[in-house]
């Protein structure tokens, strides 16, 4: 049987995904959040500039969080975890990205509009 419930997601040091929609089935949970402007990332410098829509799957062993927006994920034993890992994976996205723009390299068009999406999401 599958059940659809609406709940608050509070992580253990900050209170930056806001809502969560969760479809519960028999071995997982999935759900749908945001993660609020604002929203430091550790370690890095950086901090949203943008809410950014994510998809949470929860499993007995992870927890799996994903960006449809910028087809990249993050996996912890948490949701805080996931979701700091799926931020640093963005981080480290971008700035791979615009290092390879400073070598002079010719990004493709795809390419092109992610930096741009991704310069749009983050700021220092």
């Amino acid at each position: 049987m599958v059940s659809t419930a609406s709940a608050f997601i509070r992580t253990k040091q900050t209170s930056y995904v806001t809502w969560a929609h969760a479809t519960i089935g028999a071995q997982s949970i999935r759900g749908i959040s945001r993660v609020n402007k604002g929203t430091p990332i550790a370690d890095t410098g950086w901090k949203l500039d943008l809410d950014l829509g994510i998809q949470l799957d929860y499993s007995d062993t992870a927890v799996i969080v994903s960006s449809p927006w910028l087809d990249d994920y993050g996996a912890g034993e948490s949701a805080e975890a996931a979701i700091q890992n799926l931020l640093v994976s963005i981080v480290d996205y971008r700035e791979s990205l615009e290092r390879r723009v400073a070598a002079k390299a010719q990004l493709s068009e795809e390419l092109s509009s992610t930096l741009q999406r991704l310069q749009l999401l983050l700021v220092r």
